[in-house]
């Protein structure tokens, strides 16, 4: 799987969202199983113009064809694009470096926080701990987003794929600890990095896997996803990196996207 830099990723989600109001539909339905028409039935669009997005999407470096002539979207590519609609959006996954490099001075010295604290850690950390999140946020989807691909052809994969300390663990953090504002695709929004190869090394899981992957020995596998925890934990956790952890975070996380074809 080709590596895209943040930059490229924001132009290309922004300017495929922008293209149509049901570009992210198009995309999300193509999951290389599927012809334009098919996917024009499911979103309720004009075969025409969901070929047109398809060929757009491809364009943008946001899906690839198979030998089928099928589209399929890029693992993790998903979880760039905006969630919120174009005339109301505040924010965009894509832009979280932006989102930090946006704080003012003016905003930091009309902030009740404390002004020195704020400003220390606004100058010291924010600008290397937004690089090392996107390298979590594009490894965690690109994860996420395998796991549909591979296992979301039944509808009863949730239940009949994944282990019951899984489902029961993101079943209680449905419960206790929802996500506010958006609707989540489904309860792999609710799983890690740890649960995700949990589920894709599951012995019955492997195998299915093993189209999808670069790297067959599910233990060189296993070992790749679980060195990265640690950092993943330390950037969920908002823990400020040092250099040679910055470090560590890009060659884990690119270990993983590196082993997804």
């Amino acid at each position: 799987m080709e590596v895209i830099s943040a930059e490229a990723i924001r132009k290309n989600c922004e300017d495929y969202f922008n293209s149509d109001s049901k570009a992210i539909e198009v995309l999300r339905a193509a999951n290389g199983n599927r012809s334009y028409k098919e996917i024009a039935k499911i979103v309720k669009l004009h075969p025409t113009k969901t070929s047109s997005l398809l060929k757009k999407s491809l364009r943008f470096g946001l899906s690839n064809k198979n030998g089928q002539g099928l589209y399929h979207k890029k693992p993790g590519i998903l979880g760039f694009m905006p969630k919120n609609s174009r005339k109301d959006r505040t924010t965009n996954p894509c832009d979280i470096e932006k989102k930090f490099e946006g704080i003012s001075k003016k905003a930091l010295k009309a902030s009740s926080i404390s002004n020195s604290l704020l400003a220390k850690y606004q100058a010291q950390h924010t600008d290397k701990m937004a690089e090392a999140y996107v390298w979590l946020y594009t490894t965690e989807n690109a994860l996420r987003e395998l796991v549909r691909k591979v296992l979301g052809q039944s509808n009863s994969w949730w239940s009949s794929s994944v282990n019951s300390d899984i489902k029961k663990k993101v079943a209680e953090a449905m419960r206790d600890y929802p996500y506010d504002g958006a609707t989540r695709q489904d309860e792999l929004e609710y799983t890690h990095i740890g649960q995700l190869n949990e589920i894709i090394i599951a012995k019955n899981n492997w195998p299915k896997f093993q189209p999808y992957l670069k790297e067959a020995n599910k233990h060189n596998f296993e070992l790749k996803v679980k060195n990265a925890i640690p950092s993943r934990n330390s950037i969920g956790h908002c823990i400020p990196l040092k250099t040679d952890d910055r470090n560590d975070v890009v060659v884990r996380f690119k270990d993983i996207l590196k082993m997804i074809k």
